[in-house]
């Protein structure tokens, strides 16, 4: 993967962290806005790296759908089962009544249920993955008819994403909806998430077409300040729409107001990667890739790791404000979620795909 966007995986899989971090009695988080900000920026990303990845062999004759799903499912499951027991373990004397939420979990069909004791069950960023396994089933069949035909493609993608804003629009933000059905109408429900999928796919095509143009060979020659000027438009885009997510009813909180800043960070930091400015060279840093590459591991261990946290303060009599946790915990739930990347989930998931390369799996 091209290492500023590794990188930025990583940063916005803290920004998910934040999301569920309380740092008030009232339940106020460090950042509300970094949960819908970090999925949307992953699942766009997902679209742009499966057709850096995929693309060519999805579209070859050679392509096995059936392995190619298997190899998809290895990356997926055994961490997520990994989590849920642990999680379980943890809430052992919660899991009275609860076995069918957590079933569903298991199978990673939980965001396909309208209600929130099933989408947001067991370990909750567990959710996305249902998504992802949606996202992975209909990836050859979209990207064939990206490389066949692109105009049509992206012109059908364009009227799809205006009937979704008009979807948008006619969902009515009254107590009539229950908020945990508008969540799911805006948020969860997976074949929504599709659009964030193919916006990375054709910001991919039209990455690869700007290489070969005279648009990046001027952004390569600007000097170092002005590629950090343009570098800073999508974090400034990011910091507008994190102030909107606020003052927006729910529907517009999840993905729309995120459309942009995702599509620009990808778009500008692909196209400067190693050749950028100071923000590039930032992110090009060998911790932040590092740390990108176990922010899986970190996304679905966070908020174990918080609860895990939690109970360390107590048992060692740490009572400082939550405000004052805060960065021992993500210290903590970073190493712990580096080894597991390194030490489990890694080796795990070479030896699966080694059985499958031989046959046996």
């Amino acid at each position: 993967m091209i290492q500023s966007l590794q990188s930025l995986r990583g940063i916005f899989a803290i920004m998910v962290f934040l999301s569920h971090f309380i740092i008030a009695p009232d339940g106020q988080r460090a950042f509300y806005a970094g949960g819908t900000m970090g999925v949307e920026f992953f699942i766009v990303l997902s679209g742009f790296v499966m057709c850096a990845g995929y693309g060519k062999a999805a579209t070859g004759p050679g392509f096995r759908f059936g392995r190619f799903m298997l190899r998809r499912l290895i990356r997926l499951w055994p961490l997520h089962l990994g989590c849920l027991m642990l999680w379980m373990a943890i809430h052992r004397q919660e899991l009275s009544g609860i076995m069918p939420d957590l079933s569903v979990n298991a199978l990673m069909l939980q965001p396909w249920f309208p209600i929130d004791k099933f989408y947001y069950s067991g370990n909750t960023p567990s959710w996305c993955l249902g998504v992802f396994m949606l996202l992975y089933t209909t990836f050859p069949w979209l990207v064939r008819h990206l490389t066949r035909n692109p105009r049509r493609f992206i012109t059908a993608f364009l009227c799809i994403w205006a009937a979704y804003i008009v979807y948008l629009i006619a969902i009515p933000s009254v107590p009539s909806v229950p908020e945990e059905t508008e969540v799911w109408l805006t948020r969860i429900f997976p074949p929504l998430r599709l659009l964030d999928f193919i916006m990375g796919m054709i910001l991919w095509r039209c990455y690869t077409s700007m290489q070969q143009g005279k648009l990046h060979l001027k952004m390569k020659n600007l000097g170092g300040a002005a590629k950090t000027s343009v570098e800073a438009v999508p974090l400034a885009l990011l910091a507008v729409a994190s102030v909107a997510f606020y003052h927006l009813p729910i529907k517009w909180e999840s993905t729309a107001i995120w459309w942009l800043p995702s599509a620009a960070a990808v778009t500008v930091y692909s196209l400067f990667d190693n050749e950028g400015g100071l923000i590039s060279r930032i992110l090009a840093s060998r911790p932040l890739i590092a740390f990108g590459n176990a922010s899986f591991v970190f996304y679905l261990f966070h908020q174990i790791g918080i609860n895990l946290c939690n109970r360390l303060y107590h048992e060692i009599g740490f009572t400082a404000s939550p405000i004052w946790r805060l960065a021992p915990t993500l210290a903590i739930i970073t190493i712990l979620s580096m080894l597991i990347s390194r030490y489990i989930d890694t080796p795990t998931g070479n030896y699966l795909k080694r059985r499958l390369s031989n046959g046996k799996a």
